[in-house]
């Protein structure tokens, strides 16, 4: 990356036509801040982590990762405008009954109790959702064995992106002189982490953290239509995690594989229902004799109901 007003002088820039920078923003609309572009020359990103276009964006994705709706980015921009919001994670700092600034009462009476719902998690979970650069797919393997985040970032600091290079499973490698090479993804993992420490920390307060222990664990695949009263699968995830906290252990998986436990789909009592391509992997892998138990949503909650002695 390379900040914009900066490249006209770079060897790049002199290589480049001069029509490219007439038309070349070099600060972000939205904060003023310097803009940066990768050295492909194909995007521009503002170099301020507490951009309003930023914040606004991730708090976006964010409500995607735990199913909250009514919450759009218009509304979010509102929100942030009116409270002056510059970490995404302050979206868990409510309470039963709270308005959030800029919205309508009856918007915030739609939108908090969904954001209470969700407030317990797994802390990989809360990490992973957080909207990081270079996080998300990697951030159960970087937390396992980790209560606390204090503890985890005292561990990383400690340690350097050798720990997180270990974490990850990366091997070391070493130049044609023996010098140790630093592995790029582990730097750019360690370098997020870094830099967005103090949000997170700030966002860990008003969350509980659910601990991993000795609980029966389930990987759940669910298809786009799960049946019931769910009309997307977030909101099923959701539900579940939340009746059945402190009882199971719900790992939810991306595609169905041979470590898959359940499959949730609406089709599976025979009502019509689109048949993905999740629902055909668990069909094949079932004809070679991988057992996999298929469910729609009520029959799921009426099955670990009956198996948990929920009435």
């Amino acid at each position: 990356m390379v900040l914009v007003n900066e490249l006209k002088s770079s060897e790049i820039g002199a290589s480049l036509d001069p029509r490219f920078f007439e038309v070349l923003p070099t600060v972000c609309e939205s904060c003023g801040s310097p803009y940066n572009l990768n050295l492909a020359l194909t995007e521009l990103s503002c170099i301020n982590p507490s951009c309003g276009d930023k914040v606004v964006m991730r708090i976006r994705k964010i409500c995607e990762a735990y199913g909250i709706k009514h919450f759009g980015e218009s509304s979010i921009e509102k929100w942030v405008e009116a409270e002056g919001i510059v970490n995404p994670l302050k979206i868990f700092d409510v309470y039963e009954g709270k308005l959030l600034g800029g919205l309508t009462d009856t918007l915030s009476d739609k939108i908090v109790p969904q954001i209470l719902a969700c407030r317990s998690m797994k802390l990989w979970e809360f990490v992973a959702n957080a909207q990081l650069p270079y996080i998300q797919s990697s951030a159960k393997t970087l937390l396992e064995g980790y209560s606390s985040l204090e503890d985890f970032y005292s561990d990383m600091e400690d340690g350097g992106v050798e720990f997180i290079q270990g974490k990850l499973g990366i091997k070391d490698s070493y130049d044609n002189f023996g010098n140790p090479i630093v592995s790029v993804q582990a730097m750019k993992v360690f370098t997020s982490l870094e830099e967005y420490k103090e949000e997170l920390l700030e966002g860990a307060e008003y969350v509980t953290f659910i601990e991993e222990g000795n609980l029966r664990e389930y990987l759940i695949v669910a298809s786009d239509e799960v049946g019931g009263d769910f009309k997307t699968k977030r909101e099923f995830y959701n539900f579940i995690k939340q009746r059945y906290s402190g009882l199971v252990d719900f790992t939810i998986g991306s595609s169905v594989t041979k470590k898959t436990d359940i499959v949730v789909w609406k089709g599976f009592d025979g009502t019509e229902a689109r048949l993905t391509t999740k629902v055909k992997r668990a069909y094949e892998l079932d004809a070679q004799g991988v057992e996999i138990q298929g469910y729609t949503a009520k029959e799921f909650i009426e099955a670990f109901d009956e198996a948990l002695g929920i009435k």
